[in-house]
């Protein structure tokens, strides 16, 4: 299977085999061997632009436009446009001073959202039983005892299959669709993760990573105050 990240290199190296290989042909004509060579050399072209058209899509987020269209341009430009528009070039920091160097804009991100997203309120257990008490009961035992039951594996199976299959992929992992199409070779052992979550009422830490995606709260956002995180859940 093709990395995305070596998808441009094979396409230019294998753009390159088949015009030579053109070249031959036209030089000491068409034999089996020359064929079969050329047709594996088109076969697995067309797999890695297709793979480049999902590889753009999904940088895109356009989901209008049905794979196979080869609207590659198209999608790379949404994503130039989306990233110009979502760029932070300059920010305040907490004293009010522009930041204009990357460097310093991630730092002063990390700072902020680290220290936002790490405070508690600290409560002493009369307060607890206060807040816990005020309440409302709203799921009953019989509701308790469902949602606790054993998942079964075709819950598991139709919850994938719901899914769109180019979205939500996890950083270096595979797209929905690759357990949806290899769902005979993977799905007990993502029904057992998901079963044993459940009865360990533990998600592995590598599962519940996330990205932080910042929603603007203004127009023109100054400083990452102006900014409201948000958690982008990967799906496995």
């Amino acid at each position: 299977m093709v990395k995305f990240g070596n998808i441009f290199v094979n396409i230019i190296i294998i753009e390159a085999e088949l015009k030579d290989m053109e070249s031959t042909i036209m030089d000491q004509g068409m034999t089996l061997e020359a064929f079969n060579k050329e047709k594996a050399l088109k076969s697995r072209l067309n797999e890695i632009l297709a793979r480049e058209e999902v590889y753009w899509k999904q940088k895109s987020r356009e989901g209008w436009i049905k794979e196979g269209d080869r609207n590659t341009k198209f999608f790379h430009n949404s994503v130039k446009v989306r990233r110009s528009w979502n760029k932070v070039t300059a920010i305040k920091n907490r004293a009010n001073i522009i930041l204009d160097k990357l460097e310093d804009i991630n730092k002063e991100a990390m700072d902020f959202f680290s220290e936002l997203l790490s405070k508690r309120q600290i409560l002493d257990s009369q307060h607890q039983d206060t807040l816990l008490n005020n309440i409302p009961k709203v799921i009953l035992d019989n509701h308790s005892q469902v949602l606790c039951k054993l998942i079964l594996i075709d819950e598991v199976k139709q919850a994938i299959f719901s899914m769109v299959g180019d979205k939500a992929p996890r950083t270096g992992q595979f797209p929905i669709f690759f357990y949806q199409q290899f769902w005979d070779v993977v799905g007990h052992e993502v029904w057992h993760v998901v079963e044993e979550a459940r009865i360990n009422l533990n998600v592995e830490k590598e599962l519940n990573c996330t990205f932080l995606s910042l929603i603007p709260k203004v127009e023109k956002p100054t400083s990452f105050g102006d900014f409201r995180p948000i958690s982008l859940y990967n799906v496995l």
